[in-house]
């Protein structure tokens, strides 16, 4: 297959040559850069999905650890009701 400028064309000839790119070549682009999107996004939902795994995990230890507080604190509260009911009862 000859180029433009081996065909005799001239420079801005042989530019628009190699700037057209065949139409089965564009449309196999097409098709290429469509599932390199589709991975793309893919990859995009799965990260998200972690993101969002790591956000509840990371939720639910905070909440286990302000329940546990909670509790600390109710405790210390129902020992000290004891020990005043203790004390008026003496």
């Amino acid at each position: 297959m000859e180029t433009a400028e081996e065909k005799g064309e001239g420079p801005s000839e042989a530019a628009e040559a190699k700037a057209e790119p065949e139409e089965g070549g564009e449309e196999e682009e097409c098709k290429q850069e469509e599932k390199e999107l589709e991975k793309a996004e893919e990859k995009i939902a799965e990260a998200q999905e972690e993101l969002n795994k790591k956000e509840i995990k990371a939720e639910a230890a905070e909440a286990a650890e302000l329940e546990k507080r909670a509790n600390a604190i109710a405790q210390a509260e129902a020992e000290e009701a004891e020990d005043e009911q203790l004390n008026e009862e003496a």
